[in-house]
């Protein structure tokens, strides 16, 4: 039970932050948090890279779909395996993750990508494209 309240949680705090970003920021405006540390609004239809960036509706729905079968694979896993409890928050991080994608592919279409570690380091998400 624990493990279904850490995830949600984690979702509810990824999407109130993007909700929070998107209502207070345009598209590629940045706004700075701490020295090493700003954040963006920047869209992404494809996967890493923008690989599959312009795959249009059925590119959309090949990825929701894709996304839904790993959530689902990861859950199974979470939930029948016996992990350590490192293990078991490392798996629910990148569960929540997921989730996060598949609502933000499933309602806006692509993913929504808000943080930018600054000093000359790439975008946190190579993939992103600030428009």
């Amino acid at each position: 039970m624990n493990k279904v309240i850490f995830l949600i949680f984690l979702v509810i705090a990824d999407q109130l932050s993007k909700y929070f970003i998107v209502k207070n920021l345009s598209i590629g405006e940045s706004f700075n948090i701490f020295s090493f540390l700003d954040l963006y609004l920047i869209l992404n239809t494809g996967i890493a890279f923008s690989f599959f960036d312009d795959g249009g509706v059925y590119g959309r729905w090949i990825l929701v779909t894709l996304v839904l079968l790993v959530c689902v694979y990861l859950t199974y896993i979470l939930f029948t395996e016996k992990l350590r409890k490192y293990e078991s928050v490392a798996l629910l991080m990148i569960l929540s993750g997921e989730i996060g994608n598949l609502i933000d592919r499933t309602l806006w279409g692509c993913l929504l990508y808000t943080s930018d570690a600054a000093d000359d380091t790439p975008c946190v998400d190579l993939g992103g494209r600030r428009i």
